[in-house]
Formats: C-alpha cells, sequence, structure tokens
C-alpha cells in the first residue's frame, strides 16, 4: 500500500493532480466496472418506486396541477433522456391507488436495502477492506439511508420548484423582458449548482461514513467534488450525445427509454465509485 511517508517530497505538492491518475488503476483493480454495473441495477431499482411514492404523497397533500408539474419537471431536469418514461409513470400514478402506494413502499425498501449493500460492498472494495457485520451495517443503513433518501428528495423538489420558476419567467418575458431575462438567468445558474451541490454532499457523506476504516472529512471532501464535476461533465455529454442519436427508437423500440436510463445510471455509478477510488488514493497521497 502506499504511504503519504513513502511519496517522494518532489510530488508531495502535486498529490491532488497525481491522486485522479492513480486512481483510475485502483477502481480497475477492484473491477469497479463491474460494480458499478451492479450499482446502476440496483438504483433503477429503488429510485423508480421512490419516484411513485413521492407522487402519490405530494399528489395526496397538495393540488394536483401544481404537484404534477414541479414533480415532472424536476424529473424531466434529472433525468431528460427519459421524458416518456417519466411522463408514462407519472400519468398513470394519477389515478393510483392504496395498493400501489404499498406496493411502492414495498418495493422501495427492498430496493434501497440492496442498493445500500451493494454500495457498502462496492465501496469498501475500492478501499481495499473488508465489510463489517450484518448488524452493524444494518444499523448503518438505517440512518445513512434516510438521511441521503431525505437529501434527494429535497433536491428533486428544489430542482422541480426552479425549473417552473425559469418557465414561468421565460413566459412573462413580453412584459418584462429585462427583469425576466435576469430572473432567467439566475434562477437557470441556481438549477445548475444546487442540485450539484446537494449531490456532492450525498457523495462526501458516503466516501466518509461507508467505508469500514477512518477516513478524513476533507479526502472525503476531495473525493466528492471531482465526482461531482465529472458527474455533471457526463450527464450533459451523454444527454448531447443521446439527443445525436436517432436511431436508438429503432433499435430498442418501446423500452428505449429503459435502456437510456440504465445506461446513464451505470455511468453515473461508474463515477461515483471513481470518487471513492479518489478519497482513498488522496488519503495515501496527501501529505501529514
Amino acid at each position: 500500500m502506499t504511504d503519504s511517508a513513502n511519496t517522494p517530497s518532489k510530488y508531495a505538492l502535486l498529490w491532488p493532480l497525481i491522486a485522479p491518475v492513480q486512481a483510475v488503476r485502483r477502481l480497475i483493480k477492484a473491477d469497479g466496472v463491474d460494480l458499478a454495473a451492479a450499482l446502476a441495477f440496483f438504483t433503477v431499482l429503488s429510485q423508480l418506486p421512490l419516484v411513485a411514492l413521492m407522487a402519490m404523497l405530494l399528489i395526496a397533500i397538495g393540488p394536483s396541477d401544481g404537484v404534477v408539474e414541479v414533480l415532472t419537471e424536476a424529473l424531466h431536469y434529472l433525468f431528460p433522456a427519459s421524458r416518456d418514461l417519466i411522463d408514462d409513470a407519472i400519468n398513470s400514478l394519477l389515478g393510483g391507488s392504496l395498493t400501489i402506494g404499498i406496493l411502492a413502499v414495498i418495493n422501495l425498501m427492498i430496493g434501497a436495502n440492496r442498493l445500500f449493500a451493494a454500495t457498502t460492498r462496492a465501496v469498501n472494495r475500492v478501499f481495499g477492506i473488508r465489510n463489517t457485520r450484518v448488524v452493524q451495517v444494518t444499523i448503518k443503513s438505517v440512518s445513512l439511508a434516510t438521511f441521503v433518501v431525505a437529501l434527494f428528495m429535497i433536491s428533486i423538489g428544489l430542482s422541480g420548484v426552479i425549473q417552473v420558476l425559469i418557465r414561468l419567467s421565460q413566459a412573462s418575458a413580453p412584459a418584462t423582458l429585462g427583469l425576466s431575462t435576469l430572473a432567467t438567468i439566475i434562477l437557470g445558474i441556481v438549477a445548475t449548482i444546487l442540485p450539484a451541490i446537494l449531490t456532492a454532499f450525498i457523495f462526501a457523506i458516503i466516501y466518509y461514513r461507508i467505508p469500514n476504516t477512518r477516513v478524513l472529512k476533507r479526502d472525503a471532501i476531495f473525493g466528492a467534488i471531482v465526482a461531482i464535476i465529472l458527474f455533471e461533465i457526463g450527464k450533459h455529454v451523454f444527454f448531447w450525445a443521446n439527443n445525436q442519436d436517432t436511431y436508438q427508437a429503432n433499435i430498442y423500440g418501446p423500452i428505449t427509454s429503459v435502456v437510456v436510463l440504465m445506461i446513464w445510471a451505470y455511468i453515473a455509478s461508474l463515477i461515483f465509485l471513481y470518487g471513492a477510488a479518489i478519497t482513498r488514493t488522496a488519503s495515501e497521497l496527501r501529505p501529514r
């Protein structure tokens, strides 16, 4: 194992540049490509029931039209390549029953439990350490998973509200052109930065709390910052490339949206694990 004491002094100040490079080798050695596939599967398995449950809860406690618009805009912003899948899911939920809600809760619990277990195994494997006992993982999963889900729901809600405000601001452009343009620019910046900050915060918490070893907060934050930069770049590049590909519908037919969602979940999972690898590598290279 590389230790900071063994790092040549002339490279000590270059560790922020060296860590991302060495993290690639660590990720490959830990079979990160295969681990990301497992995370992608369980992510989709848990997130879709979460969206269904959120839709039913919000529709039950608020005005249907406004709530549906906010939720739809938020999900379109987060998953722009899966608009058809999202629209169909939300429309089917509008006439949902108590049975659908119960099934959504059960599926969410199962999916979230498997996602947490897969995340724990994957992160620890990237760190090169063993998993904790089942009891310890279960206790940790209750608190950590609840907190992460809460942050994710807040992120979705804020993203949806901001996107609706942007649309309203653009709609009022003829009447107040200057004010509307300024408001649209400000809201656009907030809509880009705020979800990224919340996602980076979630990554940092996972990198700090999940591994079965001591992790410094600054290393977890460093790994989260690099991961979220790649996450945002990868998201825009992926969705741009996906929009340029006009043959996907001919290849995958009615499941195109599902396939695109799975591919993006895989890319996002790979970036997430790369951030974990950077966190571990930074802890070894950072001068003490």
